[in-house]
């Protein structure tokens, strides 16, 4: 006599146990991928979110899951169709643009140096499988991964696919991205989530970590602020960053600390101390706590902040709404918008975790104005105001590092870094801060495929410290 037994999940166990067993489905309804979307020749991209919704249609005789997408904060409710139809038969998932063609864009049983796409592109030019391994996601499930790279000497770096997620920079159209491949459509995976847990996350975006609260009393935060000495004077720009923490009144409270330095941790004084507790940041100051912002608040709320001491300000919410700013890449925040109550035709903005984009004594007409230029989390441009400036790049470069050069500057093929030090790994971003190239150094870097222009080159020495110096890319 055959004895079955059944495993059976109690509502208890169900999250944490029995969720991480389902495996997942490339096709599954319950699937969502989100995306920083761009297309060429647009300066900034949007963040885009893909799923299946059930949609089906018939192509050669077989049903095509359609794939839809919606668009934050542009028409963020109206379903759109991406063009793109789908079919997964066991470990491979074919894609199709609605004709009769179809395309075998994965397939996980392929073994190492196995070449993809023959049929897509010349010989000459082609992907294979360099590696297999396991990636354990986020619900605690084991997927397999697979590395892929081109076989031209010219784009070395691997992409990785995840079983049931696809390739990680880009889900949908990762055929064939060697050096001739020029997409007009850029995409990145933000984060990819199943049954409504994210299961992978990519670790640059900020809307993609693990904490579900942006908040804005954060070691990991940075801004940096225009000064102008008077209308229209541009003087100086200034960061600003968390620092120790120290506790008043039994409250944990981070300092404030502001440097005029674009490198190093030479900071010219600690400014207040901050704590932030149930979307509302609080500033300690002459020995009492007040509220700096309170993003609880609604339209039609009034809001008094004491300055100076014993001295008030008092304003109105004229409107709160959420707005998407650009960085490296879209970030989507809640923004209150104030009006002063004496001075109806002022109004400013809170963003919540960033703070205030024009900073000073609002209201006061002979106030002292700055103006936020740029947002960095963990080192990653989070928000840029103007597209067209400059602004510092973060760094962790730290004093006490020999001195390390570049060349030859200008540089058309490769670029060589002269240091005492090990180097590590390498970034090479636009000036508005767009992140180009990745790669861990091995005797220099190849610039070939960027066009002639000015860039930073960001890198990563083997004694943790980080330097940062501009070249010019020539013909």
């Amino acid at each position: 006599m055959k004895i079955k037994i059944l495993l059976a999940c109690t509502w208890y166990f169900m999250a944490a146990a029995c969720y991480s067993q389902a495996p997942i489905k490339f096709t599954d309804t319950s699937n969502k991928w989100k995306v920083s979307w761009q297309l060429k020749g647009i300066p900034f991209p949007e963040i885009r979110t893909f799923f299946f919704n059930g949609d089906s249609t018939q192509i050669d005789g077989k049903y095509f899951q359609i794939l839809s997408f919606t668009r934050a904060g542009i028409d963020s409710n109206t379903i759109n169709n991406s063009g793109l139809y789908f079919r997964q038969d066991g470990a491979k998932i074919y894609k199709s643009y609605g004709n009769n063609k179809l395309y075998l864009i994965y397939d996980f049983d392929l073994s190492i140096d196995s070449a993809l796409y023959p049929n897509v592109v010349p010989l000459t030019y082609f992907q294979k499988v360099d590696s297999i391994d396991s990636i354990t996601l986020d619900n605690g499930n084991k997927a397999k991964r697979m590395y892929i790279v081109c076989n031209v000497v010219e784009n070395p770096n691997p992409s990785a696919w995840i079983e049931g997620i696809g390739d990680v920079t880009n889900p949908f159209t990762p055929e064939p991205q060697c050096s001739l491949f020029d997409p007009n459509e850029f995409e990145t995976l933000m984060c990819f989530s199943t049954n409504g847990h994210v299961v992978y996350r990519n670790q640059k975006f900020f809307e993609c970590t693990a904490s579900t609260e942006i908040r804005y009393v954060s070691v990991d935060n940075q801004w940096i602020h225009k000064y102008y000495d008077g209308p229209n004077t541009y003087s100086y720009k200034s960061k600003f960053d968390f620092a120790d923490k120290t506790v008043f009144d039994g409250k944990t409270y981070y300092a404030l600390k502001s440097s005029n330095m674009e490198l190093g941790s030479v900071y010219n004084n600690f400014l207040d101390y901050y704590r932030e507790e149930n979307g509302r940041v609080y500033i300690y100051d002459n020995g009492k706590e007040r509220i700096k912002y309170d993003f609880n608040l609604v339209e039609g709320d009034t809001f008094a902040y004491e300055y100076p001491a014993n001295q008030w300000l008092e304003y109105r919410v004229k409107e709160v709404k959420t707005k998407t700013f650009y960085g490296n890449f879209p970030f989507t925040s809640k923004v209150i918008t104030l009006q002063c109550l004496d001075f109806e035709a002022y109004t400013f903005d809170w963003v919540q975790g960033v703070g205030e984009l024009v900073t000073g004594i609002h209201c006061v007409l002979d106030g002292i104005n700055t103006y936020l230029s740029c947002f960095f989390q963990n080192n990653v441009l989070v928000l840029k105001t103007n597209p067209q400036e400059d602004c510092w790049t973060v760094n962790t470069y730290e004093p006490g590092l020999s001195s390390w050069e570049i060349y030859p500057n200008p540089a058309s093929q490769k670029l060589v870094v002269k240091s005492d030090e090990a180097v590590v790994n390498v970034d090479i971003y636009t000036l508005d801060g767009k992140r180009l190239i990745i790669t861990k150094y091995d005797g220099g870097i190849d610039i070939s495929i960027l066009p002639v222009g000015i860039y930073t080159v960001k890198i990563l020495f083997g004694t943790g410290y980080v330097g940062v110096k501009k070249f010019i890319k020539s013909h």
